[in-house]
Parts: C-alpha cells; structure tokens; sequence
C-alpha cells in the first residue's frame, strides 16, 4: 500500500502432510499473495518462504522458491478458494488437488518431475512393488524412501532408460504412508494400500 503496488490476498488451501491426501477440505487453512510488478502477477507465499514447523517449534529457514512460485507448479501446493485464480493457475479440480502426492518445495524447486503415479493413493497387491518414475532427475541425486514407523531410510532400485529414472520400492506388504527422499530432503509422500 505505501509503495502503491497492487498486490492481492488469495485464500485456499494447502497440503504437507501425507494424512491429508484424499481428503477434500471445504474451508480454508491458508492465505498467499498476488503482486503485480512491471505487469505481471508473482505469486508468493511469505510463510512458507519464511521456513516451517518441526515438533512445535518454528524453524527459519528462507526459502526463495516460495517468492515467484512457477505458475505451472502452484497448484501441487496451493488451492486457490477464487475461480479467478484456479483458472489464472491451471483448472486444477478440488478433488484432483487433493488426490495428488504431497510435493515438497525442495523436490519442486527442482527440474526433477514426477512421470508416475501422479496419485497420491498408490492402490497395489502384495506381489507387486511399488514403481515411480521421474523425469530430469539428475544422475547425482541420491533417492532413498521411508514407510511410516520404520526408523531408517531404505535404497531402492533405480533404473533409467530415454531419460526416465524408475524407481522400485519393495511392497511394503501393509498399508501405510510412503515419503521418497531426494538427498536428505523428503520430496514426494504418498498414501499406500495393499490390496
């Protein structure tokens, strides 16, 4: 205001938790901004940009993706509640924003992309593994995964073949949740059921 920039508020929602994959949540949990500069809109969220909360704590941490978020990637966090802004981001349903893995900035500030599944529930029998596939993952980049309540990373099988990186993760033979590292950075997390 004091610098007459126009700049808007935009309620939605967003995700971070595994828990909350395929659970539509009809009010709002957060706010990000719109500022329009040399005309064109940025879109920026201050508070995750600012860092996150670990067991209750804040931590700070600044994080720039967060300060021009890519048009093309906001909605694999951020729900805008205004139709203006789910078709200004990419007509994205409700239902399909809550269905996706939970992204994390670290694997979306990246030029890495999730080839498959693009579901956040993976729905798999008990004799077949659990199979995700990248795209422009860097051969340096280290992958490991975590089913909730193990206690240590574990390796997958990684393969590449014309640029896509498959990765397998043994069935876990439960259900349960299922976070894919990249370095020491949770990337994606998913729900898993065994059928």
């Amino acid at each position: 205001d004091l610098l007459d920039i126009e700049a808007v508020v935009i309620p939605g929602n967003v995700r971070n938790l595994s828990a909350e994959i395929g659970i539509v949540k009809r009010n709002t949990n957060h706010a990000w901004n719109a500022v329009k500069i040399d005309n064109k809109w940025l879109i920026l969220d201050a508070t995750w940009a600012a860092g996150y909360l670990m067991n209750g704590k804040w931590i700070k941490n600044f994080n720039a993706y967060f300060f021009d978020m890519p048009k093309e990637k906001i909605m694999n966090t951020h729900y805008p509640q205004e139709k203006i802004w789910q078709i200004r981001f990419g007509r994205m349903s409700e239902k399909d924003f809550y269905n996706q893995p939970i992204y994390s900035n670290t694997f979306l500030g990246t030029k890495t992309e999730l080839a498959s599944p693009k579901h956040g529930i993976i729905r798999i029998s008990k004799n077949k593994n659990i199979e995700i596939e990248f795209k422009n993952l860097k051969p340096s980049f280290r992958i490991s995964y975590l089913f909730k309540g193990n206690r240590y990373l574990q390796n997958p099988e990684i393969s590449i073949e014309n640029e896509i990186t498959k990765v397998v993760i043994k069935n876990p033979r439960r259900n349960t949740e299922l976070s894919v590292f990249i370095g020491q950075n949770r990337a994606l997390q998913y729900k898993v059921l065994v059928q």
